[in-house]
């Protein structure tokens, strides 16, 4: 047995929690920038969402250019027939968004930071529950997209170059 097998053999096995994770990804853009396209309708749609669709506690469709408070109504639509509805959980302006997720089966947030002179996105999923294929299924697919699309932010932001592709004509196509 070689030493990487004995290694390996010796290590102890630490189950991963399958009930998510945290991404981050550095974006050349000033926070104000980064915020809008998190926060706004219009920014949201601009990388990750075919449209984006936000309902304010009073019934009002929010402007492409509007932000958001806690408790309005999101509509995510990704290509036709594939839509999910949201709500904002907790909104904190240019610092962090959260949104329900999954039909409010869990939750993802985004949170704007600085390291070094440097911003960064950081996204946190979190998913609820006890069945554990479910669970495994949701983090899988979703760390999968979430690296993609947070990819097409800083791609649309610091490049203006859009990533997605709007025709799924093959399965398995990580960029729809």
């Amino acid at each position: 047995m070689g030493l990487y097998h004995a290694l390996m053999d010796e290590t102890p096995r630490v189950p991963r929690d399958w009930s998510g994770f945290t991404h981050r990804i550095y974006v050349g853009r000033a926070k104000e920038d980064l915020w809008s396209a998190l926060a706004t309708p219009g920014g949201i749609a601009s990388w990750f969402t075919y449209q984006t669709t936000i309902v304010d506690k009073n019934g009002r469709r929010l402007a492409e250019d509007q932000f958001p408070s806690q408790g309005d109504s999101v509509h995510w639509e990704w290509t036709e027939g594939t839509t999910e509805e949201a709500r904002i959980l907790e909104f904190e302006p240019v610092d962090r968004i959260k949104f329900s997720w999954y039909g409010d089966k869990g939750w993802v947030e985004f949170r704007v930071r600085e390291n070094d002179g440097r911003n960064y996105v950081e996204l946190e999923q979190r998913m609820e529950g006890d069945d554990a294929e479910f669970l495994q299924d949701v983090y899988v697919g979703c760390a999968e997209g979430w690296t993609f699309f947070l990819a097409n932010l800083k791609s649309i932001l610091e490049g203006g170059l859009d990533l997605r592709e709007y025709r799924a004509d093959m399965r398995g196509l990580i960029n729809v």
